[in-house]
């Protein structure tokens, strides 16, 4: 470091994430996901910064984990012809992973 720079001080650590998922026909949902950590004094910023990409991490993959069941569940919908493809789901897993992200949202 050179000598006339005097060290910052890191007071404010934010970590973002995002994920595309391909929800087929020529669709997709993306879910950007940032967290912000305000530091005391004393604290480990490399760690608070691991610790905060650890949990934005986490977090989208349950986004992601609800999305594609979401997904899987509309495949049951009949399609414009008629056609239903059979979802290797049964509603109350959506219905249940629906309750558990509202649960997790709400708590967030």
């Amino acid at each position: 470091m050179h000598k006339n720079i005097i060290e910052m001080k890191i007071k404010e650590i934010s970590v973002s994430y995002s994920q595309s998922i391909n929800t087929g026909n020529f669709e997709s949902v993306k879910w950007n996901i940032t967290k912000v950590a305000e530091l005391q004094d004393g604290d480990d910023h490399d760690k608070c910064q691991r610790e905060l990409a650890k949990q934005v991490h986490d977090y989208a993959n349950e986004l992601v984990k609800f999305t594609k069941l979401k997904k899987i569940a509309l495949t049951s919908i009949p399609n414009k012809k008629g056609k239903t493809t059979q979802a290797p789901l049964e509603m109350e897993d959506l219905e249940q992973a629906n309750r558990e992200m509202q649960n997790k949202l709400e708590n967030a």
